[in-house]
């Protein structure tokens, strides 16, 4: 989410950030998208796996399977899928420190990535206070490309109006005793994997109190009824499109049909159809404290 004092993402347009992994293989450097929230690395990996990133298991890998553990700022990518734990606050915050109050992984079984994913984030007890941050980072899995093009993907971007089939099913639960957002949200743009123009297009399946707020205070676009029967209450702040779930409840199972909500909003001319849709990610938003999301399930069906 654009803005200085955004509830979700809240990049600004100065910041200019860089991480390198924790991992011995190396570094990835981060660009900054202007004025997107949530930077993400070049299209180099630092963890390129075994795996063919095409996951289609629901938590049955063998316990003896190691896990792999990505640590701030480390990237895996072996194909359309991909991880990658973004701390991007702490280029706006010289207070944050990776490995001592900020602290986030996302942990995986290589053979049935993008299944059995479970982010953990560790963040100041205390609102980000840094101009430019809404949330202290934003912890994803994704399909196909975020913000920067995934050159492991085979996956090939369409405009709204070609889209045959666009929908995510997930399964996950949530704990720890902070305060975060578990958002799944696409930029769609002008053309092709170029991010210089976009639209963020967020649906929220679990919301902080601060987030609520800053939802509900967008400009009306209406009611979007999914097929579903679930109501979604959708408004749009700065350049970002939220969809809130009945009334802020969680939504932690189910199938999104995004292609559906994407017909909704060229409906009510907030998208023409013209827009290429790159990819798609649902991650963990840190807003104080600290916060679990255990991802049992998550496959995107696209053509």
């Amino acid at each position: 989410m654009a803005g200085a004092l955004a509830a979700c993402g809240g990049g600004g347009d100065d910041a200019a950030s860089s991480g390198s992994s924790a991992a011995a293989q190396g570094s990835v450097t981060i660009p900054t998208p202007t004025p997107s929230p949530t930077p993400t690395p070049a299209s180099s990996t630092t963890d390129t796996g075994t795996g063919t990133g095409t996951g289609t298991g629901t938590g049955t890998a063998s316990t003896s399977e190691e896990r792999l553990v990505l640590s701030d700022n480390m990237l895996y990518a072996p194909g359309d899928y991909f991880a990658y734990p973004a701390p991007w606050c702490t280029a706006y915050d010289s207070s944050l420190i990776i490995g001592d109050n900020i602290v986030d992984t996302i942990s995986l079984l290589r053979s049935t990535f993008p299944n059995d994913v479970i982010i953990s984030a560790m963040a100041p007890d205390h609102y980000p206070t840094a101009k430019g941050c809404g949330v202290y980072g934003y912890h994803y899995v994704a399909f196909g490309n975020y913000l920067s093009a995934n050159t492991a993907a085979t996956m090939q971007p369409r405009r709204i109006r070609d889209l045959t089939t666009l929908s995510l099913t997930f399964d996950m639960t949530l704990s720890g005793n902070g305060e975060y957002n578990i958002l799944t949200e696409s930029f769609v743009t002008a053309a092709a994997k170029d991010f210089s123009t976009k639209l963020e297009i967020g649906f929220l399946n679990h919301a902080a109190p601060p987030t609520l707020s800053y939802a509900r205070t967008g400009t009306a676009i209406g009611t979007y009824v999914d097929p579903a029967g679930r109501s979604w209450t959708v408004t749009k702040a700065d350049a970002f499109v939220i969809f809130l779930h009945e009334g802020g409840t969680d939504l932690l199972s189910g199938t999104l049909d995004i292609k559906d909500a994407f017909a909704f909003l060229v409906a009510r001319g907030v998208l023409t159809g013209e827009e290429w849709f790159n990819g798609v990610t649902t991650g963990l938003e840190p807003v104080k404290g600290s916060g679990v999301a255990t991802i049992r399930q998550w496959n995107v069906a696209y053509n």
